[in-house]
């Protein structure tokens, strides 16, 4: 088993047993191989579970339903609440954005006015100098110096505050965007969320029940494969490319195939090794998940 978790979902991605205690099969014609399979999506099946004790508030799916990723399959009885937290905190930023875009426009306009103000005094000083010692005071000159000082000391300050509220406003936006995750994060552990796309296979709580335990089985039967025992005599004469067909009795005809992975790993008590087999139409098989067929290979 593999484990795997986003948020409040637990999925379960369980790869099905190959057939036990059953012998593969030989084909007849001794150029081809016969083994006995079990249809899996080619992704495997994955069993979804929510948090242990919540109760079933909703069921959004029905067995057969195909859903796309990030789909709610069922809620809890705190998801209403959870998810109006995440609509609370998506307000709370859109809200902050604007005020925080307020306030850094408005000091960045007192600078550009510092400014205007620093250049004429600088001017005016500098006009006044340009007259010459014999058409000036020289206090009239220390009374220009002193302004434009006062005027470029402002021009600091202000610049200086157009730092911190920039600062500032980075600073909540990633307080307002932590809290969005949080809320969202706790909307996820309220529910059950396809972590891919595929099919419903099986829905096991109904409604008002408490979950403990896997409540949804999903998997993308688009794309079916066979996982076939092996004889390890046989294993050398299959590569990649083999063509192969699997049959039942409880499919109307034969689907054809080829092998896409031939197993390294021979089971010491069976002496079986894996074989898996793309088949060419998925579809005809979609609604057998879990069977046991029997394949015929072509080394």
């Amino acid at each position: 088993m593999v484990r795997a978790g986003v948020a409040g979902l637990w999925a379960v991605l369980v790869l099905s047993a190959p057939p036990s205690g059953i012998t593969p099969l030989r084909a007849q014609d001794n150029n081809e191989i016969g083994a006995l399979c079990r249809l899996e999506p080619a992704k495997g099946v994955l069993n979804l579970a929510g948090p242990t004790g919540a109760r079933v508030a909703s069921i959004r799916v029905t067995t057969g339903d195909f859903v796309k990723r990030g789909a709610v399959l069922l809620t809890t009885s705190g998801f209403s609440s959870a998810q109006a937290d995440v609509k609370n905190a998506q307000a709370a930023i859109e809200r902050d954005k604007k005020a925080i875009a307020a306030k850094v426009a408005a000091q960045a306009a007192a600078v550009r006015a510092q400014e205007a103000e620093a250049a004429q005094t600088s001017y005016a000083l500098q006009s006044y100098v340009a007259l010459g010692s014999t058409a000036t005071a020289e206090k009239e000159k220390r009374i220009r110096q002193y302004n434009n000082q006062a005027a470029q000391a402002s021009l600091a300050q202000a610049r200086a505050l157009l730092e911190v509220e920039k600062a500032d406003a980075v600073t909540a936006l990633a307080n307002s965007a932590a809290k969005l995750r949080d809320a969202r994060l706790r909307l996820l552990q309220t529910a059950v969320v396809a972590p891919m796309d595929g099919e419903i296979l099986d829905i096991r709580y109904d409604l008002g029940e408490t979950l403990d335990g896997l409540a949804i089985v999903m998997g993308d039967v688009r794309r079916t494969k066979a996982v076939c025992d092996v004889f390890e005599g046989d294993l050398r004469r299959i590569q990649a490319g083999s063509s192969a067909r699997i049959s039942s009795a409880s499919l109307s005809k034969s689907v054809r195939g080829s092998v896409i992975q031939v197993g390294r790993l021979i089971n010491g008590d069976t002496r079986l090794g894996k074989v898996v087999i793309a088949l060419d139409n998925p579809a005809a098989v979609a609604r057998h998940v879990g069977m046991e067929v029997q394949a015929t290979i072509t080394p």
